[in-house]
Protein backbone atom coordinates (compact mmCIF):
# COMPACT_ATOMS: atom_id res chain seq x y z
CA UNK A 1 0.00 0.00 0.00
CA UNK A 2 1.02 3.23 -0.74
CA UNK A 3 1.90 6.01 2.30
CA UNK A 4 -0.51 8.90 2.60
CA UNK A 5 0.27 12.15 2.02
CA UNK A 6 2.35 13.75 4.42
CA UNK A 7 2.76 10.68 6.59
CA UNK A 8 6.70 10.44 6.34
CA UNK A 9 6.93 13.87 7.28
CA UNK A 10 4.55 13.22 9.81
CA UNK A 11 6.68 10.43 11.29
CA UNK A 12 10.06 11.54 11.39
CA UNK A 13 8.39 14.95 13.17
CA UNK A 14 6.86 12.39 15.79
CA UNK A 15 9.82 10.57 16.16
CA UNK A 16 12.17 13.73 16.54
CA UNK A 17 9.63 14.70 19.68
CA UNK A 18 9.71 11.19 21.17
CA UNK A 19 14.02 11.40 21.19
CA UNK A 20 15.40 9.83 18.27
CA UNK A 21 17.47 12.15 16.25
CA UNK A 22 18.06 10.55 13.05
CA UNK A 23 15.15 9.17 10.84
CA UNK A 24 15.08 7.75 7.56
CA UNK A 25 13.00 5.24 4.64
CA UNK A 26 14.67 2.91 2.16
CA UNK A 27 13.35 0.29 0.25
CA UNK A 28 14.29 -2.97 1.31
CA UNK A 29 16.92 -4.41 -1.67
CA UNK A 30 20.00 -5.27 -0.99
CA UNK A 31 22.73 -4.82 -3.55
CA UNK A 32 24.99 -7.61 -5.12
CA UNK A 33 28.22 -6.46 -3.96
CA UNK A 34 26.67 -6.23 -0.49
CA UNK A 35 26.11 -9.81 -0.70
CA UNK A 36 29.65 -10.77 -1.79
CA UNK A 37 31.53 -8.94 0.47
CA UNK A 38 29.55 -10.56 3.74
CA UNK A 39 30.15 -14.24 2.36
CA UNK A 40 33.44 -13.32 1.54
CA UNK A 41 33.84 -12.12 5.09
CA UNK A 42 32.08 -15.40 6.46
CA UNK A 43 34.70 -17.88 3.97
CA UNK A 44 37.72 -16.02 5.65
CA UNK A 45 36.39 -16.97 9.06
CA UNK A 46 36.53 -13.59 10.19
CA UNK A 47 33.54 -13.90 11.52
CA UNK A 48 35.29 -16.28 14.55
CA UNK A 49 32.35 -18.95 13.92
CA UNK A 50 29.48 -16.99 15.50
CA UNK A 51 27.01 -19.17 14.45
CA UNK A 52 24.43 -16.90 14.02
CA UNK A 53 26.31 -15.20 11.81
CA UNK A 54 26.82 -18.03 8.99
CA UNK A 55 23.37 -19.70 9.47
CA UNK A 56 21.93 -20.09 6.01
CA UNK A 57 18.26 -19.11 7.05
CA UNK A 58 19.56 -16.26 8.87
CA UNK A 59 21.94 -15.07 5.95
CA UNK A 60 18.31 -15.60 3.64
CA UNK A 61 16.98 -13.21 5.63
CA UNK A 62 19.99 -10.80 5.66
CA UNK A 63 19.17 -10.46 2.10
CA UNK A 64 15.82 -10.73 1.54
CA UNK A 65 13.81 -9.18 4.37
CA UNK A 66 10.69 -10.23 3.34
CA UNK A 67 11.38 -13.52 5.19
CA UNK A 68 11.19 -11.05 8.38
CA UNK A 69 8.13 -9.27 7.00
CA UNK A 70 6.42 -10.88 4.42
CA UNK A 71 5.16 -7.99 1.57
CA UNK A 72 7.66 -5.78 3.31
CA UNK A 73 7.96 -2.69 1.00
CA UNK A 74 9.84 0.16 2.81
CA UNK A 75 12.12 -0.01 6.20
CA UNK A 76 12.13 2.77 8.32
CA UNK A 77 15.08 3.48 10.29
CA UNK A 78 16.15 4.93 13.65
CA UNK A 79 19.25 6.47 15.27
CA UNK A 80 19.95 7.56 18.62
CA UNK A 81 23.54 8.92 19.98
CA UNK A 82 24.91 7.77 22.86
CA UNK A 83 27.53 9.76 23.53
CA UNK A 84 28.02 11.54 26.65
CA UNK A 85 30.78 12.65 29.41
CA UNK A 86 31.58 9.07 29.83
CA UNK A 87 32.65 8.42 26.12
CA UNK A 88 36.22 8.45 25.76
CA UNK A 89 36.71 8.12 28.99
CA UNK A 90 40.55 7.51 30.25
CA UNK A 91 40.24 4.65 33.01
CA UNK A 92 43.54 3.62 34.85
CA UNK A 93 44.78 0.79 34.60
CA UNK A 94 43.59 -0.37 37.98
CA UNK A 95 40.33 0.11 37.25
CA UNK A 96 38.68 -2.01 34.43
CA UNK A 97 36.94 -0.31 31.20
CA UNK A 98 33.69 -1.14 29.99
CA UNK A 99 32.43 0.27 27.01
CA UNK A 100 30.48 3.45 26.66
CA UNK A 101 27.00 1.93 25.56
CA UNK A 102 27.13 -0.03 28.10
CA UNK A 103 27.25 2.29 30.60
CA UNK A 104 23.43 2.45 30.72
CA UNK A 105 20.44 0.46 30.82
CA UNK A 106 20.57 -1.99 28.19
CA UNK A 107 19.54 0.15 24.91
CA UNK A 108 17.63 -2.94 23.08
CA UNK A 109 14.90 -2.47 25.52
CA UNK A 110 14.64 1.42 25.79
CA UNK A 111 14.88 1.92 22.26
CA UNK A 112 12.22 -1.33 21.27
CA UNK A 113 9.80 0.57 23.44
CA UNK A 114 10.31 3.88 21.76
CA UNK A 115 10.31 2.18 18.21
CA UNK A 116 6.19 0.97 19.83
CA UNK A 117 5.35 4.39 19.95
CA UNK A 118 5.98 5.24 16.44
CA UNK A 119 3.96 2.41 15.78
CA UNK A 120 1.08 3.34 17.45
CA UNK A 121 1.24 6.67 15.88
CA UNK A 122 1.65 5.12 12.45
CA UNK A 123 -1.12 2.92 13.27
CA UNK A 124 -3.18 5.60 13.91
CA UNK A 125 -3.27 6.63 10.20
CA UNK A 126 -3.15 3.60 8.77
CA UNK A 127 -5.33 1.27 10.54
CA UNK A 128 -4.25 -2.65 8.75
CA UNK A 129 -0.62 -1.25 8.13
CA UNK A 130 1.92 -4.36 8.90
CA UNK A 131 4.91 -4.01 10.97
CA UNK A 132 8.16 -5.74 12.89
CA UNK A 133 10.48 -3.72 15.08
CA UNK A 134 14.11 -4.85 15.38
CA UNK A 135 16.77 -3.63 17.85
CA UNK A 136 20.02 -5.61 16.80
CA UNK A 137 17.51 -8.61 17.37
CA UNK A 138 17.24 -10.24 14.27
CA UNK A 139 19.44 -10.74 10.61
CA UNK A 140 19.02 -7.03 9.51
CA UNK A 141 21.53 -5.66 7.85
CA UNK A 142 21.39 -2.42 9.99
CA UNK A 143 24.44 0.00 9.12
CA UNK A 144 23.34 -0.73 5.35
CA UNK A 145 19.60 0.10 5.54
CA UNK A 146 20.63 3.39 7.54
CA UNK A 147 23.31 4.21 5.47
CA UNK A 148 20.40 3.68 2.60
CA UNK A 149 18.27 5.79 4.30
CA UNK A 150 20.50 8.84 4.68
CA UNK A 151 21.34 8.17 8.43
CA UNK A 152 25.41 8.27 7.46
CA UNK A 153 28.05 6.34 5.85
CA UNK A 154 29.92 3.35 6.77
CA UNK A 155 33.16 4.01 8.30
CA UNK A 156 36.22 2.32 7.84
CA UNK A 157 36.05 1.05 11.26
CA UNK A 158 32.81 -0.09 9.70
CA UNK A 159 30.31 2.20 12.53
CA UNK A 160 27.52 4.26 10.73
CA UNK A 161 28.92 7.87 10.76
CA UNK A 162 26.37 10.18 10.98
CA UNK A 163 28.41 13.97 9.76
CA UNK A 164 26.78 15.95 12.75
CA UNK A 165 26.79 13.52 15.93
CA UNK A 166 29.63 10.98 14.78
CA UNK A 167 29.11 7.53 14.78
CA UNK A 168 28.49 6.75 18.39
CA UNK A 169 24.92 5.81 17.47
CA UNK A 170 22.31 2.90 18.74
CA UNK A 171 19.74 1.54 15.33
CA UNK A 172 16.87 0.49 15.47
CA UNK A 173 14.46 -0.21 12.68
CA UNK A 174 10.64 -1.14 11.74
CA UNK A 175 9.79 -2.94 8.83
CA UNK A 176 6.50 -2.36 7.08
CA UNK A 177 4.07 -3.07 4.19
CA UNK A 178 3.42 0.58 3.31
CA UNK A 179 5.63 2.05 0.56
CA UNK A 180 7.36 5.06 1.14
CA UNK A 181 9.17 7.33 -0.90
CA UNK A 182 12.85 6.55 0.04
CA UNK A 183 15.17 8.69 1.39
CA UNK A 184 18.71 9.86 -0.33
CA UNK A 185 22.25 8.01 0.57
CA UNK A 186 24.81 10.67 2.14
CA UNK A 187 27.86 11.20 -0.48
CA UNK A 188 30.45 10.87 2.60
CA UNK A 189 33.36 9.17 3.29
CA UNK A 190 36.40 8.78 4.97
CA UNK A 191 38.37 9.81 2.43
CA UNK A 192 42.54 9.65 3.14
CA UNK A 193 41.36 8.76 7.03
CA UNK A 194 43.25 5.77 9.08
CA UNK A 195 43.49 6.87 12.54
CA UNK A 196 41.11 3.50 13.63
CA UNK A 197 43.37 1.10 11.88
CA UNK A 198 46.41 2.61 13.60
CA UNK A 199 44.35 2.30 16.68
CA UNK A 200 43.38 -1.08 17.29
CA UNK A 201 44.86 -2.50 19.67
CA UNK A 202 45.04 -6.08 18.16
CA UNK A 203 45.26 -5.46 14.29
CA UNK A 204 41.66 -6.52 14.07
CA UNK A 205 40.66 -3.59 11.94
CA UNK A 206 41.45 -3.03 7.55
CA UNK A 207 39.06 -0.86 5.98
CA UNK A 208 35.39 -1.11 6.03
CA UNK A 209 36.05 -4.87 7.51
CA UNK A 210 36.82 -6.97 10.42
CA UNK A 211 38.62 -9.63 12.08
CA UNK A 212 36.99 -10.91 14.53
CA UNK A 213 39.27 -13.77 15.85
CA UNK A 214 41.29 -10.58 16.77
CA UNK A 215 38.83 -8.23 18.12
CA UNK A 216 38.61 -7.22 22.02
CA UNK A 217 35.10 -6.68 21.52
CA UNK A 218 33.94 -10.01 20.35
CA UNK A 219 36.40 -11.81 23.03
CA UNK A 220 35.33 -9.45 25.73
CA UNK A 221 31.36 -10.19 24.90
CA UNK A 222 30.34 -12.88 22.61
CA UNK A 223 33.63 -15.65 23.06
CA UNK A 224 32.24 -17.24 26.47
CA UNK A 225 34.20 -20.19 26.08
CA UNK A 226 37.62 -20.41 25.41
CA UNK A 227 40.80 -19.13 27.25
CA UNK A 228 42.54 -16.10 25.89
CA UNK A 229 45.90 -16.94 25.11
CA UNK A 230 48.36 -14.75 26.67
CA UNK A 231 50.14 -13.16 23.55
CA UNK A 232 46.50 -11.62 22.61
CA UNK A 233 45.23 -11.22 26.27
CA UNK A 234 48.54 -8.59 26.28
CA UNK A 235 47.01 -6.46 23.97
CA UNK A 236 43.46 -6.12 25.95
CA UNK A 237 44.93 -3.32 28.79
CA UNK A 238 41.76 -3.22 31.72
CA UNK A 239 39.41 -3.64 28.98
CA UNK A 240 36.76 -6.30 30.30
CA UNK A 241 33.80 -5.06 28.13
CA UNK A 242 34.41 -4.48 24.59
CA UNK A 243 36.95 -1.57 23.57
CA UNK A 244 36.20 1.58 21.99
CA UNK A 245 39.61 2.31 20.28
CA UNK A 246 38.25 2.79 16.31
CA UNK A 247 35.50 4.90 17.82
CA UNK A 248 37.18 7.45 20.09
CA UNK A 249 39.67 8.14 17.51
CA UNK A 250 37.14 9.03 14.53
CA UNK A 251 37.24 12.83 13.99
CA UNK A 252 33.39 13.00 14.21
CA UNK A 253 33.50 11.44 17.29
CA UNK A 254 35.87 14.18 18.32
CA UNK A 255 32.81 16.86 17.51
CA UNK A 256 30.75 18.28 20.48
CA UNK A 257 27.08 17.40 20.27
CA UNK A 258 24.83 19.24 21.73
CA UNK A 259 21.93 17.16 21.35
CA UNK A 260 20.54 15.32 24.72
CA UNK A 261 21.96 11.83 24.23
CA UNK A 262 19.90 8.56 24.67
CA UNK A 263 16.59 9.65 25.44
CA UNK A 264 17.60 11.85 28.24
CA UNK A 265 18.74 7.96 29.86
CA UNK A 266 21.49 8.85 32.31
CA UNK A 267 25.15 6.96 32.38
CA UNK A 268 25.77 5.07 35.31
CA UNK A 269 28.84 6.92 36.48
CA UNK A 270 28.92 3.79 39.31
CA UNK A 271 30.21 1.62 36.42
CA UNK A 272 32.95 3.67 34.89
CA UNK A 273 36.21 2.83 36.29
CA UNK A 274 35.01 0.13 38.65
CA UNK A 275 38.47 -1.19 40.52
CA UNK A 276 39.79 -4.16 39.32
CA UNK A 277 40.05 -5.55 43.17
CA UNK A 278 36.44 -5.23 43.77
CA UNK A 279 35.39 -6.33 40.73
CA UNK A 280 37.44 -10.15 41.26
CA UNK A 281 36.02 -10.32 44.70
CA UNK A 282 32.30 -10.04 43.41
CA UNK A 283 30.37 -13.15 43.73
CA UNK A 284 27.70 -14.16 41.18
CA UNK A 285 24.89 -12.43 42.81
CA UNK A 286 26.78 -9.63 43.56
CA UNK A 287 27.41 -9.53 39.43
CA UNK A 288 23.76 -9.48 38.65
CA UNK A 289 22.76 -7.24 40.80
CA UNK A 290 25.45 -4.34 39.96
CA UNK A 291 24.86 -5.19 36.09
CA UNK A 292 21.08 -5.83 36.29
CA UNK A 293 19.84 -3.52 33.60
CA UNK A 294 22.95 -3.26 31.43
CA UNK A 295 24.25 -5.06 28.19
CA UNK A 296 27.38 -6.20 30.65
CA UNK A 297 24.72 -8.96 32.05
CA UNK A 298 24.90 -10.53 28.75
CA UNK A 299 28.61 -11.40 29.10
CA UNK A 300 27.88 -13.26 31.80
CA UNK A 301 29.73 -14.18 35.29
CA UNK A 302 32.19 -16.31 34.33
CA UNK A 303 33.47 -14.13 31.14
CA UNK A 304 33.42 -10.84 32.93
CA UNK A 305 36.34 -12.61 35.30
CA UNK A 306 38.15 -14.09 33.58
CA UNK A 307 38.50 -10.90 31.63
CA UNK A 308 39.07 -9.17 34.90
CA UNK A 309 41.87 -11.85 35.20
CA UNK A 310 43.25 -10.69 32.02
CA UNK A 311 42.86 -7.07 33.22
CA UNK A 312 44.87 -7.54 36.61
CA UNK A 313 47.54 -9.41 34.46
CA UNK A 314 48.41 -6.48 32.57
CA UNK A 315 48.23 -3.97 35.53
CA UNK A 316 51.34 -5.71 36.64
CA UNK A 317 50.23 -4.23 40.23
CA UNK A 318 51.65 -6.76 42.53
CA UNK A 319 49.08 -6.46 45.01
CA UNK A 320 46.06 -7.54 42.51
CA UNK A 321 48.25 -10.02 41.03
CA UNK A 322 48.15 -11.20 44.36
CA UNK A 323 44.66 -11.38 44.52
CA UNK A 324 44.13 -12.76 41.05
CA UNK A 325 46.82 -16.17 42.62
CA UNK A 326 44.26 -16.19 45.46
CA UNK A 327 40.88 -16.32 43.94
CA UNK A 328 42.68 -18.69 41.03
CA UNK A 329 43.32 -21.38 44.10
CA UNK A 330 39.39 -21.15 44.81
CA UNK A 331 37.87 -20.74 41.91
CA UNK A 332 36.32 -24.38 40.37
CA UNK A 333 35.24 -22.71 37.28
CA UNK A 334 36.68 -24.26 33.96
CA UNK A 335 37.51 -21.15 32.21
CA UNK A 336 38.46 -19.37 34.87
CA UNK A 337 41.13 -22.44 35.98
CA UNK A 338 41.94 -22.52 32.31
CA UNK A 339 43.16 -18.73 31.98
CA UNK A 340 44.45 -18.88 35.90
CA UNK A 341 47.05 -21.12 33.97
CA UNK A 342 47.53 -19.59 31.02
CA UNK A 343 48.29 -16.58 33.02
CA UNK A 344 50.58 -18.00 35.15
CA UNK A 345 48.41 -16.84 38.43
CA UNK A 346 48.00 -20.79 39.45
Amino acid sequence: MRAPLNLKSSIKEFSYSIGFHLVGFTDPQVEEKIKERYLRWIRENKHAGLWYLEDKQRIRARFNPAYLLEDVKSIIVFGVSYKDHLFGMHVKKKRAFISSYALRRDYHKVIKKKLREVKRFINNNVKDAKFRIFVDTAPVLERYFAYKAGLGFIGKNNFLINPQIGGAVFLGEIFTNIEFEPDIPLNRACGECKLCIQACPTGALSPYSIDLTRCISYHTIENKKEVIEPSLARLFGNRIFGCDECAIVCPYNKKTVTIEPFFGEGARDDLAGIPLSELIKMDENQFNKKFSTTPVKRAGYYTILRNVLIAISNSNDPSLIEEARFFCTRTQNPLLIGECKALGFS
